[in-house]
């Protein structure tokens, strides 16, 4: 039944939330758990402050353009894999968990790599191994090489994402959590966007051209956005690495 995936993730998501609860430690000191009234900036004074803060809103800007690029691939996924390889619903859900795979690892063993080489380097050199990864993805003859492929893609994002976190809450130390709460929502804004955008661009281009071509504009036009809000320089991003 096509309940039981829903019902089977609502319930392991349940879990995990428990065990979460459970295991995580308190964010906040005790002392400072119930600051005084004048201690406690509003709502919208830190708001105002963020974006008032042009790295602030550039560095927003440029992940929203990265996760328009990122969710254009990801929507489309299936429709691709079924159109031009007429993979079945089981074939795309078993793609799928192999693309999580490269995304989860990318994600737990990225951190140790950026640490040596460096926030800068590890961003840069993640850009372009995906701007190469997505000119050679169109071209994959069938569905396996077309999920290594993604795998590869989905582990290199993995990869990058911490960083991205990184850069956007060192350009307001003062309000971390708000700029987290800001890049969830650039993120999502870049999901609609991706899914107006690539449903015209799956239809029109043969197989994954078009949302691969959409993806290198937009990561391009990203990389570019971060360049220019400064936050690729050297020392901002050895402070950003302090920070973390």
């Amino acid at each position: 039944s096509w309940r039981l995936p829903f019902t089977v993730i609502g319930g392991a998501a349940l879990v995990m939330c428990l065990v979460a609860w459970r295991l995580l430690p308190p964010l906040v000191a005790p002392e400072a758990a119930h600051p005084t009234p004048t201690q406690r900036p509003g709502i919208l004074a830190t708001y105002r402050a963020v974006l008032a803060n042009r790295t602030s809103v550039t560095v927003l800007l440029g992940y929203f353009l990265f996760q328009a690029g990122n969710f254009a691939v990801l929507n489309f996924i299936g429709t691709w894999m079924h159109r031009d390889f007429a993979l079945p619903l089981t074939g795309i859900g078993t793609a799928m968990i192999f693309i999580g795979v490269g995304n989860l690892i990318g994600t737990v063993f990225g951190s140790r790599l950026s640490e040596r080489i460096g926030l800068r380097r590890s961003l840069v050199l993640g850009f372009a191994a995906l701007f190469l990864l997505y000119l050679l993805l169109p071209f994959a003859p069938g569905a396996p090489l077309a999920t290594v492929g993604l795998t590869l893609v989905m582990l290199v994002n993995g990869f990058i994402f911490p960083l991205f976190m990184t850069l956007l809450q060192s350009t307001s130390t003062g309000a971390r959590s708000t700029m987290s709460s800001l890049g969830n929502a650039a993120m999502y804004a870049g999901s609609s966007v991706a899914g107006v955008v690539g449903g015209g661009l799956i239809a029109v281009f043969p197989g994954f051209f078009g949302i691969a071509g959409f993806t290198i504009v937009a990561y391009a036009l990203s990389l570019a956005t971060y360049a220019i809000s400064g936050s690729l320089r050297r020392d901002r991003c050895a402070e950003a690495s302090r920070g973390t």
